[in-house]
């Protein structure tokens, strides 16, 4: 805990040897520690809005500053308007153990904006994947089952995760977290 700002330990629960953090992401992650965060699993604003002129968002984020864009995200919500900037993925970058990892979940129309504010914020994309969802359903084999049948309603849902690296092979070594590195997602 010593890592950890007064706001993080006021909202968080402990899950045996993992943590919960529960509010605003900068807030939360201005309150860590460098370095002290060994993995992150996060499912970010997808920004299904009205596509934005990319040139613009472009400007905005190498020049380092935040884009703030004007329309509504799903169900007309603002803070799902639009995918986090690298001013956010900076943070999570500064609280990762270098060579620690992290997965973050994209919409299919988005990933692309992701990654680059993903990349622009310093990590390296280590892998593309798809996480196909089944809803619905109580058992796996009515999901198979349904998943092979013809109808348009079969409560299947794909979305896109990015597993990410946080620093060099250099540092992942010297940090003893070079194994991570490893696992392949070609069995699936």
């Amino acid at each position: 805990m010593t890592a950890l700002g007064s706001l993080a330990q006021e909202r968080w629960i402990s899950l045996g040897p993992h943590s919960l953090y529960h509010g605003d992401c900068l807030e939360m992650l201005a309150s860590i520690g460098d370095d002290s965060v060994d993995a992150c699993v996060t499912d970010p604003p997808y920004g299904l809005s009205a596509p934005p002129d990319i040139a613009e968002v472009l400007r905005h984020w190498l020049a380092d500053d935040t884009y703030k864009h004007s329309g509504r995200g799903f169900m007309g919500r603002n803070w799902d308007s639009f995918v986090p900037g690298p001013n956010v993925w900076r943070e999570l970058f500064r609280v990762l153990k270098p060579g620690a990892h992290a997965v973050v979940f994209a919409g299919q129309r988005t990933v692309d904006l992701m990654t680059i504010a993903l990349r622009i914020a310093g990590f390296e994309v280590r892998e593309l994947f798809g996480w196909l969802q089944c809803r619905g359903f109580r058992r796996a084999s009515t999901c198979r089952r349904r998943w092979t049948g013809s109808t348009a309603r079969s409560g299947r849902q794909w979305e896109c995760a990015c597993m990410l690296a946080g620093t060099s092979k250099t540092a992942r070594k010297a940090w003893g977290t070079e194994a991570a590195m490893r696992c392949r997602t070609s069995a699936w």
